[in-house]
């Protein structure tokens, strides 16, 4: 879930000009002592830092503690070992000095929930740089995911119920619009069929973006987002760049989408029932994605805040904008 721009500004405060905090350097010492280097990369859903200690690369991801849970962390870390002992490519956890996969470090922001991860070897790359064969091997590694995944339940893995349960606690009644939709799509969603060829845990953000590219082999990264849902649901997520593309929203016969799914039938079966859910849970999605939005703007400008947080709210508000534009437009 996107955190708070609140929180987000906290932490920024503590980075000086080399993108170095003492608090990264605080959780990164469960790890590793002695000389290291651990520099602030980014932060949205996570807190992520680059760690370089001994030639080695690693990354520190970490959540303030209220904005994810430990039990959470520790099923998604289960998932992507037992991904790996199926032979799936993932960013392996690392165990703390203290034997742990999870730290929790209390800290001048109070205590965050931290992992270190093994930096997975590939290079990302972009939609465009992907000819029709590079969307047949995306495909076909989500359809490894997937395969892997059969018959593997976690129920500290947050189910979609549990999703829809979330809009509705950060919306209490305040966007009827949204939460009108969230009632339509649940109607649906609930008189669909579910079993372990259909039905499982998914990584809900398999865009490039959480791809590594070496040769034809493909790594997986930042599983947070994982979730129990029907396996076709990760079609919506993963290529939502691709959907964005057209006025018309999703194309079943466009080349790379064929390209795609042909790449992931060459693991499983995905029937053409099951496709044509694909513009269901882009909706899902798009009214999930405007909750945590929301969530993380609620409290306003801070005083005094500085401009990328005023720039960055202005940019969220305005994504939720269109996605309210778009239910209206076009409701279930």
């Amino acid at each position: 879930m996107m955190m708070k721009l609140t929180l987000m500004k906290r932490f920024f405060d503590t980075v000086d000009e080399e993108w170095q905090s003492p608090i990264t350097d605080e959780i990164a010492a469960m790890w590793i002592r002695g000389e290291k280097t651990v520099r602030v990369l980014r932060a949205s859903a996570n807190f992520v830092a680059i760690v370089n200690h001994a030639e080695q690369k690693y990354f520190l991801r970490f959540n303030h503690s209220s904005e994810r849970t430990v039990e959470f962390i520790e099923a998604e870390l289960n998932y992507i070992q037992h991904l790996t002992s199926q032979d799936i490519r993932a960013n392996r956890p690392v165990r703390s000095l203290s034997g742990r996969y999870v730290e929790s470090v209390s800290t001048e922001m109070g205590v965050f929930h931290a992992v270190l991860f093994e930096a997975a070897e590939g290079v990302h790359r972009e939609l465009a740089d992907l000819d029709l064969d590079g969307f047949e091997r995306w495909g076909r590694a989500l359809g490894e995911v997937h395969e892997a995944s059969v018959g593997y339940r976690d129920f500290a893995i947050p189910a979609w119920t549990d999703r829809a349960a979330t809009v509705r606690r950060i919306l209490q009644e305040t966007e009827e619009v949204i939460l009108r939709e969230l009632e339509a799509v649940e109607k649906r969603l609930k008189a669909l069929q579910v079993n372990d060829r259909n039905y499982g845990i998914i990584h809900y953000d398999f865009e490039l973006d959480n791809l590594l590219w070496e040769n034809e082999a493909v790594s997986v990264i930042d599983f947070d987002d994982c979730a129990r849902y029907w396996f076709v649901a990760d079609f919506a997520c993963a290529l939502q760049d691709l959907f964005d593309e057209h006025s018309g929203g999703f194309d079943v016969t466009e080349e790379r989408f064929t390209a795609f799914l042909r790449g992931y039938r060459s693991v499983r079966m995905m029937v053409d029932e099951e496709i044509a859910l694909i513009p269901l849970f882009i909706r899902l999605d798009h009214i999930y994605v405007y909750a945590r939005l929301y969530r993380s703007i609620l409290e306003g400008p801070m005083p005094g805040e500085p401009q990328w947080t005023t720039d960055l709210r202005d940019k969220l508000r305005k994504v939720n904008e269109a996605y309210l534009r778009e239910i209206v437009d076009n409701p279930l």
